[in-house]
């Protein structure tokens, strides 16, 4: 595999086809673009040739970042490759990092699989993870639509989802995750949840209310229950644990 450090004019130089990240947009671009223009572009880019043209196989970020304060010319590393190193290449610039959506990563690994005929096995080999780690994320793509939504925004974290998804009554894990983004989740908790609910301990189904006009936040629609345990009617936010007041639930814990 040949390569060498060039030069190249930015309107040369494609995105990747097989580019991963949803975010590419984010704000996280205007701090990179920021600070490439303070202290200059770090560490190039890689790209191939494409018909006369140059590929972004990894620094795809960094290319955008360079586009967008108006950059010429971009330092980047050629390389000769064919379509099988280059998706390599790519899983390796994208799936080491720390900060990818776990949604972009389950997509980006299913179409690398389907596309190249890689097994879970040699994809968790290139990038020295296990195989139950590829396995648990290319099965996020048949969690229901709101689960999955739920985890690229962050309002919900993957061990937390993992837990949910195996509640298999599905209105009844709607209800667990509509609670879990209003009032926030941890794994000990959602794995509290699927215990209760593999038990028959079901909690109460919550009712919507619309916020009336002349109280804060007016016109928004809650969530609101009883207390399992005081049997206190309040606010899906503030209960916690079973749809218990954390305070009620430490109580009958002692």
């Amino acid at each position: 595999m040949s390569q060498q450090i060039q030069e190249i004019s930015i309107d040369l130089i494609d995105a990747p086809q097989l580019a991963m990240r949803s975010d590419i947009n984010d704000e996280g671009i205007d701090e990179l673009a920021d600070s490439i223009k303070k202290h200059g572009l770090l560490q190039p880019i890689t790209v191939r040739p494409a018909d006369g043209r140059f590929e972004v196989i990894a620094g795809h970020r960094r290319f955008v970042a360079c586009r967008r304060i108006g950059k010429a010319k971009i330092s980047a590393i050629v390389r000769e490759t064919d379509d099988r190193e280059a998706t390599i290449l790519t899983v390796h610039e994208n799936l080491l990092r720390r900060d990818v959506n776990p949604v972009d990563e389950a997509v980006f690994l299913a179409k690398v699989m389907r596309e190249h005929d890689f097994g879970i096995k040699e994809i968790a080999s290139l990038i020295n993870r296990s195989e139950t780690y590829i396995r648990e994320r290319v099965e996020i793509l048949d969690y229901p639509d709101y689960l999955i939504e739920a985890i690229g925004e962050k309002k919900i974290g993957l061990g937390a989802a993992h837990c949910l998804n195996k509640i298999t009554d599905d209105r009844k894990r709607a209800d667990y995750v509509r609670f879990a983004i209003l009032g926030g989740i941890t794994y000990t908790r959602a794995f509290a949840w699927l215990r209760s609910w593999e038990a028959g301990h079901l909690p109460p189904d919550p009712t919507q209310y619309t916020v009336p006009p002349g109280q804060e936040g007016a016109g928004q629609t809650k969530y609101e229950s009883d207390c399992v345990i005081c049997g206190q009617k309040d606010e899906l936010q503030n209960l916690m644990l079973y749809y218990a007041h954390e305070a009620c639930y430490l109580k009958i814990k002692q």
